[in-house]
């Protein structure tokens, strides 16, 4: 990979391609792991909403 500081002027220069970046995807653990803590989070909204009555 060559450094093009045309394509990339805020950075170090470096490019790589769009098949090799992975930022922004998301396996199959994570999305349990978000699922859950949603889960729980809006389950605890509830219950401080319950208490608060």
């Amino acid at each position: 990979m060559a450094n093009d500081p045309k394509l990339n002027p805020g950075g170090d220069g470096e490019t790589i391609r769009s098949e090799a970046a992975s930022g922004g995807q998301k396996t199959g653990h994570i999305r349990w792991v978000l699922g859950i803590g949603t889960v729980l989070a809006i389950l605890g909204i509830l219950v401080v909403a319950l208490m608060s009555r």
